[in-house]
């Protein structure tokens, strides 16, 4: 009899992972569907934030999810084999994580020889993660491909947020091609569908490719267009009180107007996103926001306005933060206002470094 919610929970509460991950392969008390799905959330949340770790954890997956009785009833026997295509899929995902791409064509490659026999949503979810791997892998077309396969499937099914994780890994593989117009469309829409209260990884990526696809885009059709959608997303979380995800897309949009030469109100958004982020104690946002801000400082010249606001953002990200990288970029942004020297080569290098560096901090997209 399969084990209750509560029992599968204690099960791996009491388990020390991820030491003893291999413990679950010799108890058959761990052979159960409902704690083997737990396993795999908790794989799928270690790999993100701490992705050696979530490797040994995921090493181990596919054959708990092989000890699992198949069951006697269809459903029982379709359950088993999706939970099977997402252990393939975490193990593929766990070494994408840590940079071993190709180690990765092996479990999604059994996963896919299992993709016709599984649910469409169970498919689609297989989908995304490959998406983001024949990104990494600069496979571009076949991951632009299977980012659209994603969204077909989820898109008709009315799962807005499958949906949104699908269209985020999408503007992920834009990005990655460097493909940037169609990214900011394809982000834009994620962020319309994407709810961070649900799903606040994929919230932070469909933001992150957005605003990256923002920077290096020079199509202004494509710009208003992702404007209109940002503004829709906005509106979407708007009872989200001091979010970071709500404050984030204040941001975003101020790098919209930036480009659409409305000058002032670029200003003014990242003047409202900064203070945001400084009262949440979002470091790397709140700084990421200072550096758009000294772009509109510094193309006016506006030298002594420059140098404060350099001085207290290096302070206060110092205060919170220790990234020896990214606080040598802000040293380098810090002398360069102080020497009157910067300019928008060095702040977007500069920039670019930082970004690297947040996301480091908090995972990849």
């Amino acid at each position: 009899m399969p084990h209750s919610d509560k029992h599968a929970k204690r099960l791996l509460r009491e388990l020390d992972l991820p030491s003893n991950a291999r413990k679950v392969l010799c108890h058959p008390s761990y052979w159960d569907p409902g704690f083997c799905r737990l396993y795999l959330d908790r794989c799928d949340e270690v790999i993100f934030h701490d992705p050696q770790a979530g490797l040994s954890l995921a090493r181990v997956a596919p054959d708990l999810a092989l000890l699992v009785p198949e069951g006697t009833t269809p459903e029982e026997r379709l359950r088993h084999r999706e939970q099977l295509v997402r252990a393939y899929a975490m193990l593929g995902g766990a070494y994408r994580a840590v940079d071993r791409t190709q180690k990765a064509d092996g479990p999604y490659g059994l996963a896919l020889k299992l993709a016709d026999t599984i649910s469409p949503q169970a498919r689609g979810d297989l989908y995304v993660r490959m998406t983001v791997l024949r990104a990494d892998q600069k496979r571009f077309d076949e991951a632009i491909g299977l980012g659209e396969k994603a969204t077909e499937i989820f898109r008709p099914l009315g799962l807005r947020n499958d949906l949104a994780a699908a269209l985020a890994a999408l503007g992920y593989a834009y990005v990655e091609a460097k493909r940037y117009s169609e990214s900011l469309l394809i982000s834009s829409e994620a962020l319309c569908y994407s709810d961070p209260k649900v799903n606040d990884r994929v919230h932070y990526s469909a933001t992150h490719n957005f605003a990256y696809a923002a920077v290096h885009s020079t199509d202004l059709d494509t710009i208003s267009m992702a404007l209109v959608k940002i503004r829709a997303a906005r509106r979407l979380i708007k009872h989200h009180r001091r979010s970071i995800p709500k404050i984030k897309l204040y941001w975003v949009e101020g790098i919209l107007m930036q480009k659409l030469f409305a000058t002032r109100r670029a200003e003014a958004l990242f003047i409202k996103a900064r203070l945001g982020f400084m009262k949440l104690g979002a470091a790397y946002e709140f700084t990421l926001a200072g550096l758009d801000l000294s772009g509109v400082l510094c193309d006016e010249r506006r030298w002594d306005e420059l140098e404060v606001l350099a001085a207290e953002t290096f302070e206060r990200f110092c205060e919170r933060a220790v990234d020896e990288e990214a606080i040598a970029a802000l040293l380098l942004w810090r002398e360069a206002v102080i020497n009157k020297t910067l300019g928008r080569k060095l702040l977007e290098k500069i920039r670019e470094t930082f970004i690297t560096c947040m996301v480091q901090h908090r995972g990849a997209p």
